[in-house]
């Protein structure tokens, strides 16, 4: 069985790690990785990397993908340029510290509102559960759609 890891949202740093299924998990080693949205900084760029031994069978079967910005040269600089940033400034360490004072806010906000019923998260993701009632976890869709500051009907 392959196993396949996108990276489109976690990847470079953001989840305190270069690659974030590496946290604690330095063994595990997929087949095909896919990085996007970190990688190109919101230009349309995207990687597929893969094993030796998949690209084998790409190559004996003649195997050939284009998109519409194949080989474009901006987005392929400004991956590179965001490579070199991430390693050269520290960010990852950055993510992850940075991450540890959003978890202690967001925890302090937890203690203080009871419509929080669960921070997780890693680095500088987060996912803050709205809820009506902590025990039950019953979401509080309309409480959570007004915190993102979105009307709602």
């Amino acid at each position: 069985m392959l196993l396949i890891v996108n990276e489109a949202q976690t990847g470079i740093g953001r989840y305190s790690d270069l690659i974030a299924f590496t946290y604690e998990n330095e063994d595990v080693v997929p087949d095909i990785l896919t990085l996007s949205k970190t990688l190109g900084n919101s230009l349309p760029l995207g990687a597929v990397l893969t094993s030796d031994k998949i690209e084998h069978v790409y190559i004996k079967r003649d195997f050939c993908f284009y998109t519409t910005y194949i080989n474009d040269p901006l987005p392929t600089a400004v991956g590179d340029k965001v490579l070199e940033i991430v390693v050269r400034d520290r960010l990852v360490e950055h993510s992850r510290a940075m991450g540890k004072v959003l978890y202690g806010r967001l925890n302090a906000l937890k203690e203080k509102y009871s419509c929080i019923g669960d921070v997780r998260g890693r680095g500088l993701m987060a996912r803050v559960e709205i809820v009506k009632d902590r025990e039950t976890k019953t979401s509080a869709l309309a409480l959570a759609i007004l915190a993102l500051g979105v009307p709602f009907a």
